[in-house]
C-alpha cells in the first residue's frame, strides 16, 4: 500500500526590487586648478522593478507499508518519508494543491516482479 499526502500553507508576501539590465550613465568633467589636475564625475542609474512575492510552506508525507489481509490497522511500514520546504512563487495560487491522503494498492505492481 502506497499513501501520500500534501499541504500547502500561506506564509506571507512580500515586494523585492529585481534588477534590469537597463542602466543610464551620465557623466561631467569639471576643471580644477588643484594639484590633481581635472576630475570627473559620473552617475549611474540603475533601473529595478518591484516584483510581489509570495511565499508557501510545502509539507509532504508519503509511506508504503504492506499488511495480511484486511489488518490495515497491523500494517508493517517498509519505507515512510516526511518533506518541509519553502516555496516562493509570483502568483498568487498556491502551487500544490492540498491533497488529503490517497492510497494506491501495489498487489498487481508487487505481482509484476
Amino acid at each position: 500500500r502506497f499513501e501520500a499526502s500534501a499541504q500547502c500553507k500561506f506564509i506571507k508576501d512580500v515586494v523585492v526590487d529585481v534588477p534590469v539590465d537597463t542602466t543610464h550613465v551620465e557623466g561631467e568633467v569639471s576643471k580644477s586648478t588643484g594639484i590633481f589636475g581635472n576630475t570627473t564625475k559620473t552617475k549611474v542609474f540603475k533601473a529595478v522593478k518591484h516584483v510581489k512575492e509570495y511565499h508557501y510552506d510545502l509539507e509532504t508525507n508519503w509511506s508504503i507499508s504492506i499488511y495480511s489481509g484486511t489488518s490495515i490497522k497491523e500494517k508493517k511500514i517498509l519505507k515512510s518519508r516526511a518533506s518541509n520546504m519553502i516555496l516562493i512563487t509570483q502568483v498568487q495560487k498556491p502551487p500544490v494543491k492540498i491533497t488529503e491522503l490517497e492510497e494506491v494498492s501495489l498487489t498487481w505492481l508487487l505481482g509484476q516482479i
